[in-house]
């Protein structure tokens, strides 16, 4: 009798476990079709705004298209030149946390594909050449999930680096010999050495750097217009201004600051914002 009490207790356990497997399987079942559901409806209204620029300033190119391939979103970009160069340098989630800090609208992409539980694969086409990158389902929530002084760390030295690269390929502006960046305090600067004459005096130097600092008003005006400020919002969302430092390549400790605050930059950011949407 105990014999059978006993097998009939293993049975009934056996069954339970059977069942809860079951309910189990069936959970895990629904939890895949809802978001096979979601991403295929999510890969469907992205498709439909295609082709579309990713991050306020194209931080990764022009969208063309999206696929699904099993668990993965796969994005398939644009770039030209300069994009394609950083792409190759820059760590991926960086530049798609970049694209995403940028955006002003709720079109967030990369957060609703990490929402979702899947990863990416990023396709780059510049000319005749692809890159191709792929960051996990894992890796991707991980990133989303850092906390904002965090990210804003992470965006900052991805956004030194980015412009670090672009100083060594772009042209210079006219009368100015070298340009450094770093970052002090609240602000991001851009260390511009004037190109003064090897013949210029010393008391010629004086005079044009007192020149600009008394109309330095005029030329933060003239330097800060809406299309710059809105590039220098990448900086602000990393919580730092930006000032242009007009030095004396003899003598860096002689200097005019032109600044303009994260608020500034804000404020500005804002009001050119909405003027875009009004249109």
């Amino acid at each position: 009798m105990k014999t059978i009490k006993t097998i009939n207790a293993l049975l009934v356990l056996l069954c339970t476990t059977l069942t809860l497997g079951s309910c189990t399987e069936s959970t895990q079942n629904n939890a895949n079709k809802a978001k096979q559901y979601s991403v295929k409806s999510f890969v469907k209204e992205a498709n439909a705004q295609c082709p579309v620029v990713v991050g306020t300033l194209g931080t990764l190119g022009i969208l063309q298209k999206l696929t699904i391939d099993g668990k993965f979103v796969c994005f398939y970009f644009t770039t030209n030149t300069t994009h394609h160069q950083l792409i190759d340098k820059t760590d991926s989630v960086n530049h798609i946390l970049l694209a995403e800090a940028q955006e002003y609208d709720d079109n967030k992409l990369f957060t609703k594909v990490a929402n979702i539980g899947y990863g990416v694969k990023l396709y780059y086409t510049c000319g005749c050449d692809t890159t191709k990158q792929i960051v996990s389902a894992e890796r991707l929530s991980a990133a989303f999930a850092m906390d904002k002084t965090q990210r804003q760390q992470l965006l900052l030295n991805t956004l030194i680096d980015i412009d670090k690269s672009a100083l060594d390929s772009i042209p210079l502006p006219e009368d100015i010999k070298s340009i450094t960046l770093e970052v002090i305090g609240d602000y991001v600067v851009y260390n511009c050495d004037w190109d003064i004459s090897d013949d210029a005096t010393q008391d010629e130097i004086d005079a044009m750097f007192d020149e600009m600092q008394s109309d330095r008003q005029r030329v933060i005006k003239e330097t800060f217009t809406d299309d710059v400020v809105l590039s220098l919002r990448r900086y602000s969302m990393c919580g730092k201004g930006v000032c242009y430092r007009y030095r004396n390549p003899r003598n860096h400790k002689q200097f005019v600051d032109v600044p303009i605050s994260k608020q500034g930059i804000d404020k500005r950011f804002e009001r050119k914002i909405n003027r875009i949407k009004s249109r």
